[in-house]
């Protein structure tokens, strides 16, 4: 369980009477707080810690008024651990254990100064000059590091200590003289660790917020800025984070400022991973580096400015509010009415059936209910509305196809057979659709890949699949049916196109009718799908004229019913009933006397039915 000190220290506030008698035991309780002398735990009054209410745990010594902070804090203080130490311990208290994966590799002490030949900078030698002149670092700042120097190396000795001021290693850059390049290296065998925790100031750990950087005079840059900071060190790969992994725990909010070129962004990458992306937070530089920035006339007023831009890393999926402005005026503004047949418009958006771009529609019925007729109907009329098409008919011929396309699209006196007919149809029709030149099955990548070029190239923004047992692998592969629907989905969103995608359903009982729960397979099929719409024929109208029953009981009579099971934009739902033309393969609004749409949500009471409609009369 790898928790943020901020949580550790709710949960230690949470149980803060509790935590007091123990770092504390000579203090009492005084209503609302902890009362006690000092951090040593003595009786008296002057360090105050508030037991409840919105600042639980939150605590401070009246005495000394730079001693103040949470819970966490008063751990570290009160027993004078260091941060990573007295999280271990307050996570110990909390029951909170974290597996430990493998132990530390074990390091060689660095060498004391004498023994590595290091002295203290001389103020007017080249090294000095080096840092104040060349690198505009004040001494001061250079004092606060402890830089050193090793004549016998002709190098400036950066060292490193532990939080606890311990000294771990050294870095090493030399000072090249003409036509030399510069050198860096470290004590050999010694810990990799961070360069500047001995320079950190009080606030670093109050305000739980740290910087890398990516080079000790960057480090000591910063602090020239008032930034706490801290360097990695050159040459040690990643190893630095596993060493420094629980002394950077203290830190809820850590800025990452490597150097802004290709090397220093990976190096950003790996580090943001493993410190987690939740506190990490990315400075973009004007300049190469801090010191190219300071060198360059940068200001400590520029640097805080940078602290503010600094970017949270993206997180796939995961925004924030006030990132949504542009998208949220989007959304309000009124959106044009999509593309629909005329007799299912109702009052755009509230009522009617519509296929709006950016959506999945599934059809589903029962076998020889009419489905694909209806969907090659659909689509003509989406071609001579100027909506490009492509149709997947995976279990019709192409021709067969485009000549049930013909006959429904021409005028009921135009021969169909004459070349010239077909050749004005083909040129009418022919840069707005297209087709899936295969018969059987395909497989969901080349579906998808002739899908993207569709749009890509030809602009199609209308695709009809026919049907969802024809994608290879997916028949009673419920799994990657619910799989092959978010594609789908992923593909209308990033194109704006409409999907249709036809789902069969289940057998159902004598009699029974056909509802949403009714579609075979995934039930993300349903639930992942923006409408479902079902296709049913009057079986009694069929059964009428089957028995050769008088014309004038069942002339005006539906052929086939439109449900609108599910329209996820504007809750409506409700039935068309229409008549079909077996001839011309089109279909119009049935409008006998008596007849009544199905009541549904948002439906209009005594709506007149609207005019008949076939592509070639809009």
């Amino acid at each position: 369980m790898h928790l943020s000190v901020s949580e550790i220290s709710k949960r230690l506030a949470d149980r803060a009477e509790e935590v007091c008698r123990l770092l504390l035991p000579g203090g009492k309780a005084v209503k609302q707080h902890w009362h006690a002398g000092d951090l040593s735990g003595a009786a008296g009054d002057s360090l105050k810690v508030h037991l409840t209410g919105d600042h639980a745990g939150r605590w401070v010594d009246w005495a000394n008024q730079q001693d103040r902070g949470d819970l966490v804090d008063l751990w570290r203080m009160a027993r004078g651990l260091t941060a990573a130490e007295a999280i271990r311990q307050a996570k110990e208290f909390l029951g909170i254990y974290e597996p430990v994966f493998r132990e530390k590799k074990v390091y060689r002490a660095a060498p004391d100064d004498e023994a590595a030949g290091v002295k203290p900078l001389d103020e007017q030698g080249k090294a000095m000059q080096y840092l104040v002149h060349q690198r505009k670092l004040e001494p001061a700042i250079i004092n606060r590091y402890r830089v050193t120097g090793c004549v016998a190396s002709r190098a400036i000795v950066f060292p490193c200590y532990s939080p606890e001021d311990q000294l771990i290693n050294r870095s090493y850059r030399s000072l090249p003289q003409e036509h030399e390049s510069k050198r860096v290296w470290q004590d050999k065998e010694c810990a990799p660790c961070l360069f500047g925790w001995h320079a950190l100031s009080r606030s670093a750990y109050q305000t739980r917020t740290v910087l890398l950087c990516e080079g000790q005079i960057d480090c000591m840059t910063w602090a020239m800025w008032g930034i706490n900071a801290l360097s990695i060190p050159n040459g040690s790969g990643g190893t630095w984070l596993e060493y420094e992994l629980d002394n950077l725990a203290p830190f809820d909010n850590i800025y990452i400022s490597f150097d802004m070129d290709g090397a220093g962004r990976r190096i950003a990458e790996q580090t943001i991973a493993r410190l987690g992306k939740h506190r990490c937070l990315t400075v973009h530089l004007p300049e190469k580096d801090a010191n190219d920035c300071l060198r360059a006339g940068y200001s400590e007023h520029d640097a805080r400015e940078w602290l503010e831009c600094a970017t949270l890393p993206r997180v796939e999926g995961l925004v924030l509010v006030h990132e949504l402005e542009e998208r949220l005026i989007t959304e309000m503004t009124p959106k044009p009415e999509p593309f629909t047949l005329p007799f299912f418009r109702g009052e755009w958006p509230h009522t009617g059936l519509y296929f709006r771009p950016g959506e999945v529609t599934t059809w589903t019925g029962v076998s020889g209910n009419g489905k694909s007729t209806f969907l090659r109907f659909l689509t003509m009329n989406a071609v001579f509305s100027r909506v490009t098409s492509m149709v997947v008919s995976l279990e019709v011929r192409v021709e067969r196809e485009l000549a049930k396309m013909l006959a429904m699209s021409v005028p009921p006196e135009a021969p169909l057979v004459e070349v010239r007919t077909i050749t004005a149809f083909l040129r009418q029709v022919g840069a707005d659709l297209m087709f899936a030149d295969t018969l059987g099955y395909i497989k969901r990548e080349r579906l998808l890949e002739m899908m993207w070029f569709a749009f890509q190239r030809h602009g199609a923004m209308h695709f009809v699949i026919d049907s969802l047992m024809r994608i290879e692998g997916l028949e009673e592969n419920y799994p990657e049916q619910g799989k092959f629907l978010n594609d789908l989905q992923e593909f209308t969103k990033a194109s704006g196109s409409h999907v249709h995608l036809v789902a069969h359903p289940r057998k159902l009982a004598d009699g029974a009718r056909l509802t949403k729960h009714d579609v075979k397979g995934s039930s993300l099929l349903v639930n992942n799908t923006d409408n479902l719409v079902s296709i049913t024929r009057n079986a009694e109208k069929a059964a009428l004229i089957r028995n050769r029953a008088p014309r004038s009981e069942w002339e005006d009579l539906h052929d086939t019913e439109i449900a609108v099971e599910k329209q996820r934009d504007s809750g409506w739902e409700d039935s068309f009933y229409l008549k079909f033309d077996p001839r011309r393969y089109t279909f119009t609004l049935c409008d006998a006397p008596g007849y009544t749409p199905k009541t549904g949500a948002g439906a209009k009471s005594g709506a007149k039915p609207r005019k008949s409609y076939t592509p070639y009369n809009d």
